[in-house]
């Protein structure tokens, strides 16, 4: 991250700006996209997806589930629900890495593969989505502290 563009609220890790943020979401969520379709190609054709599956699964540990620790950070001790719905769904992100990764054609279906898959990415932008919201109000709080 640039730390020319991040804010920092005390006792948390930096905050990136709105513009950053979306574009990091934008582009972590095509990378991930990018490593998903050849998975549900494959699924689709009837064809086990043993390397590509491999390839989505540890991009997802080394890019996206390395970072949800410092983004649980990020946010000032006492934030609410939102917050624990980001922990929340990070322990989801991390429960469906796991089960993609100990996918195999004798426990898993090929239909089942996709959908679990599908589901990964349709979790991933809902939560992107939600880290911005939930960064919008603290930044603007930041911004312009006289209006909260």
């Amino acid at each position: 991250m640039d730390t020319a563009t991040a804010m920092h609220v005390p006792g948390s890790a930096p905050l990136p700006d709105r513009v950053a943020l979306a574009d990091q979401s934008a582009l972590l969520l095509r990378d991930v996209r990018r490593r998903a379709e050849p998975v549900l190609a494959l699924t689709a054709a009837r064809s086990w997806p043993e390397q590509e599956l491999t390839t989505l699964t540890s991009f997802l540990r080394r890019t996206v589930l390395c970072q949800l620790p410092e983004e649980e950070r990020r946010y000032p001790d006492g934030a609410d629900g939102p917050v624990a719905t980001l922990t929340a769904e990070h322990v989801l992100l991390q429960a469906l890495t796991d089960d993609l990764e100990r996918a195999d054609r004798a426990t898993c279906s090929l239909p089942d593969l996709a959908d679990e898959v599908a589901r990964l990415l349709r979790l991933l932008e809902q939560h992107l989505i939600a880290e911005q919201t939930l960064l919008d109000p603290l930044l603007d709080a930041l911004l312009d502290p006289a209006r909260h």
